[in-house]
């Protein structure tokens, strides 16, 4: 049995799931309590991973329980970020759903061809894209364009036996990309029709996702432009280890000793360059929706995720795509925010922020089928 989010009753003055994200870095959670009018982001934590995995070990898990815990966090309800690497997504035309077909399983047939995976070994939940703009408003066939996402059972049951063994009580795993474009649709200046773009700036991958009016229409996920690799290329040329980039990135843009500036200098050139790599992948994306969807208006361009407010990134990704690229942090993705957790460097916690949102609430006009899915098995 799968569990849907909007099973979960919460009512006022009530708390959220926990949001968690296992990222290859680090693990991060959040989680709000429902005031008048939405949410309060009340809780927030980051910690480094023990073992930089696809999916945690039990281990791990017990861990971040215990973090959880000490943290004065409520319950033991998580909704789970379905990890980057483990997600599976693809692009397909399938018969309307009124069409007698059995269109779920082709669904899953057709995700399965696209990855050359066994159908039996998926749990897939897909969604019906808008029509793409055709001379003479013809459609191209009868069918429907879809997005669809899934994982494998293996996976899946490999993160809820962690879990749960830690005390943790899965209700959902949920996609990063589908919660933030869950959370960002108010944010969305294209909502009403436009397109908007959401760039999660992650260690092991940047995911590029675009939002036509209130629906996902693409999501990618690009290691290249992951900040990893950034990493890679830049530590060697520095002579620096990762804590010491970690902190020297966290500083000030102003430079205040003599001996820093040749640092400085070869950190901004490195950021330049990753900066080109991601802003060459989000125009490709563009692209392709431009040719899918031609003549829509653009819409807002956000950055979310560790790296979203990397000195002078924004800048250099909106100048790319002639944009204004914003940064993300999670006070703006709630109604009220403690003051603690409005701080630079927040982004990282953006996607577990937007987990915790009950999917049953309406934010902005954004149709709960569009965007929410989940996998997983009865705990």
């Amino acid at each position: 049995m799968t569990i849907s989010l909007s099973n979960i009753s919460i009512g006022a003055g009530g708390w959220s799931p926990i949001g968690v994200d296992f990222g290859q870095r680090t693990v991060k959670a959040a989680q709000c309590r429902r005031v008048r009018g939405g949410w309060r982001l009340v809780r927030a934590v980051s910690i480094p991973r023990a073992e930089r995995t696809v999916l945690p070990t039990p281990l791990e898990c017990a861990r971040l329980a215990g973090v959880l815990y000490r943290r004065g966090f409520e319950g033991t309800g998580v909704v789970l970020a379905a990890p980057v690497n483990a997600t599976l997504t693809s692009i397909m035309d399938l018969p309307p759903r009124g069409s007698g077909a059995p269109v779920d399983t082709i669904a899953k047939m057709e995700l399965a061809r696209a990855h050359k995976r066994d159908a039996g070994t998926l749990e897939v939940a897909w969604w019906e894209l808008p029509d793409p703009a055709r001379p003479g408003g013809t459609r191209a066939s009868d069918g429907v364009a879809a997005m669809a996402v899934g994982m494998t059972h293996e996976h899946a049951n490999a993160l809820l036996d962690s879990m749960r063994a830690a005390g943790l009580n899965v209700v959902a795993i949920e996609p990063l990309p589908m919660a933030l474009a869950r959370a960002v649709l108010p944010l969305c200046a294209g909502a009403g029709g436009g397109l908007s773009a959401i760039v999660d700036v992650g260690w092991s991958a940047a995911t590029v996702s675009l939002i036509h009016g209130t629906t996902l229409i693409y999501t990618r996920a690009v290691e290249e432009a992951g900040l990893k690799k950034f990493y890679e290329r830049a530590l060697p040329r520095l002579g620096l280890d990762e804590a010491r980039l970690d902190r020297l990135l966290a500083e000030s843009e102003n430079i205040k000793t003599s001996e820093r500036r040749g640092i400085d200098r070869e950190v901004h050139s490195q950021l330049e360059a990753y900066a080109e790599t991601l802003s060459r992948e989000l125009r490709a994306s563009l692209t392709y929706a431009g040719h899918r969807y031609p003549g829509v208006a653009r819409g807002s361009l956000m950055l979310v995720g560790g790296g979203a407010e990397l000195a002078g990134l924004a800048q250099h990704v909106g100048a790319a795509i002639d944009a204004t690229a914003t940064p993300i942090a999670p006070a703006m993705l709630a109604k009220e925010c403690d003051p603690s957790l409005v701080m630079r460097g927040a982004g990282a916690l953006c996607g577990v922020a937007a987990l915790t949102t009950h999917p049953g609430e309406r934010v902005g006009a954004c149709a709960e089928q569009h965007i929410q899915q989940q996998w997983g098995r009865a705990a």
